[in-house]
């Protein structure tokens, strides 16, 4: 399945989804706010910042996403604050996870559940 408009970089849209962006940006809501704000959390990492910056950009994001009144940002918010410490360790040390990632995408582990949708109906609704 195709990304959509927001689940891609914005300089990474084609114009259709551009166009698309900016008809969301001009009806506001839910959708156009959720995606603001992961767009600003997303700018936080991009390596540009030194830990002091990050570090109040982060404050406020979780401040703002706090009041967004948006369920699942409210959530991310509440985790971002609760690993804060770690978040900006992990900046000011230089780690990420890129390895990891990396790997996953040569080596995918499937998961017990996109395992067991492959097998063939019979063997679902068999009696063991």
């Amino acid at each position: 399945m195709p990304a959509g408009p927001c689940s891609k970089r914005p300089e990474a849209l084609t114009d259709d989804q551009s166009a698309t962006l900016r008809k969301l940006r001009r009806r506001g809501g839910d959708l156009w706010r959720a995606y603001s704000l992961k767009e600003s959390f997303r700018a936080i990492f991009a390596g540009d910042l030194n830990v002091d910056e990050a570090a109040d950009l982060l404050d406020g994001w979780v401040a703002k996403a706090s009041r967004s009144r948006l369920a699942p940002v409210v959530k991310a918010a509440r985790t971002v604050r609760k690993y804060r410490d770690g978040i900006l360790a992990a900046l000011r040390l230089g780690i990420n996870n890129g390895r990891a990632e990396g790997l996953n995408r040569l080596f995918p582990i499937q998961s017990a559940s996109r395992s067991r949708a492959r097998l063939p109906q019979w063997s679902r609704h068999r009696k063991v």
